[in-house]
């Protein structure tokens, strides 16, 4: 497990974020996770917005996600 050092600040921010006797490591692994769904979808939706009948063509897929 990686260690990361934060101020303490930081740290009281995070333990207030937290529900119930939630550690921090867990506060911060649930925020990442909703916080990635969210990119996702957002993704996702202006994917749909820029081509309304048409699917995206392989090459644009791959161009956007930087795939090979």
């Amino acid at each position: 497990m990686q260690t990361i050092q934060v101020s303490d600040s930081l740290y009281q921010k995070i333990r207030e974020m937290g529900v119930g006797e939630e550690t921090p490591s867990k506060t911060l692994e649930r925020i990442i996770k909703n916080r990635t769904a969210a990119e996702q979808i957002a993704d996702l939706d202006y994917m749909m917005s820029q081509k309304s009948s048409k699917t995206y063509s392989s090459e644009s897929v791959k161009a956007r996600y930087n795939l090979e």
